[in-house]
Formats: structure tokens, C-alpha cells, sequence
């Protein structure tokens, strides 16, 4: 079992990935702690840290701590989801020359640094 399992309190966030190959985290929030020490959240329940019947096949359901890093690669797959499904024909002309003229300057910025 994780050391850190141990302080885990009900209103706690942490999170966990769904699989091997999921790289973005679920956040989740403690709803209950059984008197075995079992976590629930959202009808979902880890036992020493691991999801009560995730199969192995994908490396299991592992509890992680909420750290500002997680946090931050969460914020960032927002944001480029929320890109990725703009529709940027709903743009004016002129408000898709300022993104262009964003993109052009970050990619001379990644062309200067990989030289």
C-alpha cells in the first residue's frame, strides 16, 4: 500500500488513469472510507490504492495524489482539446490572421530552438 493512502480524509481529491495508456487523470473526490480502508468515489471503490475489480490487462486503476503537476497537465488538455474542436471558420477574417500570426511566432521560437 502507498504511505500516503494512510492520511487520506473523506473531501479529499485524488486522481487515477483509466488505463496503461490513458495519459490524462481523473480527478476524483473522496465520498467515503469503509471500515477496511477501502476509498469510494462515484460508485468506484480502491483497495490499497488500486480499483476493486480492474482487470490487470491494461495495468489496472492505480490511486495517485493530486499534485500541481497533474493539475497542470489536466488544465493544459483542456485547453487543447478546446482547441483541437474550435470551429475556426466561425472566425472573422481578421481574428484568424491574429492566430496565425500567434502560430507563425511560436513555430520561428521552435525552429530558433531546435537549431
Amino acid at each position: 500500500m502507498e504511505y500516503w493512502l494512510k492520511d487520506v480524509k473523506i473531501g479529499d481529491k485524488l486522481c487515477y488513469y483509466s488505463s496503461h495508456w490513458n495519459k490524462v487523470p481523473t480527478i476524483i473526490t473522496v465520498e467515503k472510507i469503509t471500515p477496511t480502508g477501502q476509498i469510494v468515489s462515484e460508485g468506484k471503490r480502491w483497495k490499497n490504492g488500486r480499483m476493486v475489480g480492474a482487470n490487470s490487462w491494461g495495468g489496472g486503476c492505480w490511486l495517485h495524489q493530486l499534485t500541481p503537476d497533474i493539475i497542470a497537465k489536466i488544465e493544459r488538455n483542456k485547453v487543447l482539446s478546446y482547441i483541437d474542436q474550435f470551429k475556426f471558420a466561425t472566425l472573422s477574417t481578421e481574428e484568424l490572421k491574429q492566430v496565425t500570426a500567434v502560430l507563425k511566432s511560436r513555430a520561428a521560437k521552435n525552429k530558433e530552438e531546435n537549431e
